[in-house]
């Protein structure tokens, strides 16, 4: 007896080792963390994994009992799970255990909890913001796993929204165009997905632009030496689809000329800034000037919808002359083949009439017209004429002017003077010298220097083009064979990295 006793205990014990064996313990909550607010209705819900488990049980209800009808349990072999669909401004309650391969279930985790959103965030434009321009894009925070509906109107009741986009918007903006300008306007966004929508954000505001942009960008105001012709560049509204500008010579407008312009003359330019910015601009050309004018003028914009207060006035001044660049006055050795005459462009300018002489009245001077579109004398900024087109004498004084014309008005530069430089067959440039010999040549040229040079010297004919080229080394001197070229007025020229030499050559054969 007392044996089977003993072997009943055995049997006892295993079974109470094999019941333990079995024994799973419960998983621990991690993410989102217990008490966590403002959360998405989107979410990933993580927890530790236990050994031995093949699957586990999630629980998820909105009473901590677990007992209301919104009560969900999932299953899922994994210790994670991603939930949509959740209901916005809502407390949830969380456990989880763990299951294995028996069919046992551990204890049930401690009970966790989160709440979701209400409402959309909003970001741009902050609230009450003004001089918004009238093509912006309204920003959001988004709540993930929803859609938005966005709503505009002038009224904070939305009676009647301006916009009431509601097409599954699933982006953080929207783009607003053609607002009207010095409007008032109220804005607001809900989040919503299929089963549920969250209540509206808050209401925000924003004043549009209506002319404090169109200030001067050039000239500025009271700028004393516009050009006619140039352009005025002023700041633009965004969003402007054209617009008009009023200039005259009386701050009161009473003859103003008219301008309008239209979407082509706005310009928009990226500004290198972090984040990027734009700059918008209008131009516009202004050929009708005269010269030595006050000039005032204001400017307002337009869209599809709406157009903007005029501008303040601004006021500027035309120049009164031609400025001359080059020769500077009584400059001495200017040489008549090689150097030129140089201006600042009139930009509306049609014709530039050069007055040259060696009286300083220019009773007796000689008249040269330059057409401003032939490119040959035109340079952007610079107007270059070239001295060789005058045949002037060596070593002789002239005096000389600019006379710019356009079909309103016609201005004139200062009288200045300069003095070629003697043609005694020997070129200067910093103590170095040349010389050649003969002039005029027929077969070969000689070049004499007063030090050894290396360099290249060159032969131009009238229209600058090279018609000899060579290369010294170490040299006093070099024979340049002349007898292939027309006869004609040349340039022969030397340059070496601390000289240039250039003198007139005739050839006659």
């Amino acid at each position: 007896m007392k044996r089977f006793l003993i072997f009943g205990l055995i049997i006892l014990g295993n079974l109470v080792n094999i019941s333990a064996q079995d024994k799973i313990i419960a998983p621990s909550p991690i993410l989102p963390a217990n008490n966590s607010s403002n959360l998405n209705v989107k979410i990933d819900i993580d927890w530790t994994s236990v050994s031995g488990a093949v699957s586990y049980q999630l629980q998820l209800d909105t009473s901590a009992s677990f007992n209301s009808s919104m009560d969900t349990t999932i299953v899922t072999t994994y210790s994670a799970y991603n939930i949509n669909n959740l209901m916005y401004g809502t407390t949830y309650y969380w456990r989880v255990r763990a299951k294995n391969s028996n069919n046992q279930y551990s204890d049930w985790s401690d009970t966790w909890n989160f709440s979701t959103k209400e409402r959309v965030s909003l970001r741009k434009p902050l609230d009450s913001a003004n001089h918004v321009a009238l093509k912006l894009a309204i920003k959001w925070d988004t709540i993930s796993g929803s859609m938005y509906w966005i709503q505009v109107d002038t009224t904070a009741s939305f009676d009647s929204p301006l916009l009431s986009e509601f097409s599954e918007i699933t982006a953080d903006s929207v783009m607003l165009n053609n607002l009207l300008y010095n409007q008032k306007y109220f804005w607001r966004v809900m989040a919503y997905h299929h089963y549920d929508s969250a209540n509206w954000s808050l209401t925000r505001l924003f004043n549009t632009k209506s002319h404090l942009d169109i200030t001067p960008k050039f000239p500025v105001d009271n700028y004393t030496d516009f050009i006619p012709g140039d352009t005025i560049t002023a700041y633009a509204i965004w969003g402007s689809k054209g617009g008009e500008l009023l200039l005259s010579e009386d701050s009161s407008f009473d003859i103003p000329f008219y301008y309008v312009f239209d979407s082509t003359d706005i310009i928009i330019t990226q500004i290198q800034k972090t984040p990027p910015k734009y700059d918008t601009t209008v131009s516009v050309v202004t050929d009708y000037l005269k010269f030595d004018q006050n000039c005032y003028w204001k400017m307002r914009f337009f869209n599809n919808l709406d157009t903007s207060d005029w501008s303040p006035v601004y006021k500027f001044k035309t120049i009164d002359s031609v400025k001359l660049l080059a020769p500077t006055n009584s400059a001495t050795n200017v040489n008549p083949i090689t150097d030129s005459l140089k201006w600042s462009p009139i930009y509306a300018a049609t014709e530039y009439v050069i007055y040259y002489d060696t009286l300083s009245n220019l009773s007796t001077a000689k008249l040269v017209s330059v057409d401003p579109t032939d490119t040959l004398y035109n340079l952007d900024t610079i107007i270059v004429y070239n001295l060789q087109n005058l045949n002037l004498s060596y070593n002789k004084t002239y005096y000389w002017q600019i006379k710019a014309k356009h079909p309103r008005d016609e201005a004139t530069s200062e009288i200045r003077s300069f003095t070629t430089l003697h043609d005694n067959g020997v070129a200067d440039y910093n103590g170095y010298s040349f010389t050649i010999l003969p002039n005029p040549a027929s077969d070969f040229v000689k070049i004499n220097f007063n030090r050894e040079q290396t360099g290249m010297i060159s032969i131009k004919n009238i229209l600058g083009q090279d018609v000899y080229k060579e290369k010294i080394n170490k040299t006093l001197n070099a024979n340049i064979p002349v007898y292939n070229l027309d006869n004609g007025i040349y340039i022969i020229e030397f340059s070496s990295n601390d000289a240039y030499f250039s003198k007139k050559l005739i050839v006659k054969h």
